[in-house]
């Protein structure tokens, strides 16, 4: 099974988003310029007050408005139809170091299993080195600003120590992969599968990790 930092790697983007919120932040790329031609400006999926086309919608940001959401470069961002829809990421100002592999040159599988150490069968099977790798890979390439391969090897290290420990905090130690059970008050439907809201403890088997 792949190790799933992706989603890990997504919302740290999100967080130095919000970390911007209160401090102020670049214009997004939408209302900085405009957006090119065949391409529109839309609404980062990850944060809840932001859309498309509503009363704080990024389509209005297209090459003027220069208040909310249209202040902060990840809340709206210029999209093609028919290419991925993914936000980018907020700008560092530090150079990509295309000379430097993450794993080949700093983050070697010995370093990491010696910092990912799982207690569940779960944690082991889910978080592994290469999954991380190609999460890694997979993320920088579709953002300009890359994850652990921007600035010199001591900034990609911090960065990394960094990263993990946050993901090891979310995780317990890499052991848990959902923070919540998953139902309460389960329902059988016609189909036959259970559906519901999150579980209660005396409701979820850890075996067969479903709702009873």
């Amino acid at each position: 099974m792949k190790f799933y930092f992706g989603t890990f790697l997504l919302l740290l983007s999100i967080s130095e988003a919000d970390a911007q919120t209160a401090t102020g932040g670049a214009l997004s790329e939408c209302a900085n310029g405009g957006c090119n031609l065949g391409e529109y400006c839309v609404g980062n999926s990850f944060l809840k007050d932001v859309d498309d086309t509503g009363e704080y919608g990024c389509s209005k940001c297209n090459g003027s408005r220069d208040w909310w959401p249209c202040n902060f470069e990840t809340t709206c961002f210029c999209h093609a139809l028919d290419a991925p829809r993914i936000p980018p990421a907020p700008r560092s100002g530090v150079n990509v170091n295309a000379a430097l592999d993450t794993c080949r040159d700093v983050l070697t599988e010995d370093t990491f299993n010696n910092i990912v150490q799982p207690t569940s069968e779960e944690g082991k099977q889910l978080f592994t080195y290469a999954g991380l790798c190609d999460a890694i890979y997979n993320y920088n390439q579709y953002h300009d600003e890359k994850f652990a391969q921007m600035g010199t090897v001591s900034q990609v290290r911090r960065e990394l120590a960094a990263f993990l420990s946050h993901a090891s905090v979310e995780t317990d130690g890499f052991s848990v992969t959902r923070e919540e059970h998953h139902c309460v008050n389960p329902i059988t439907g016609l189909d036959g599968n259970v559906y519901c809201m999150p579980c209660k403890e005396q409701f979820y088997s850890k075996e067969t990790k479903t709702c009873t």
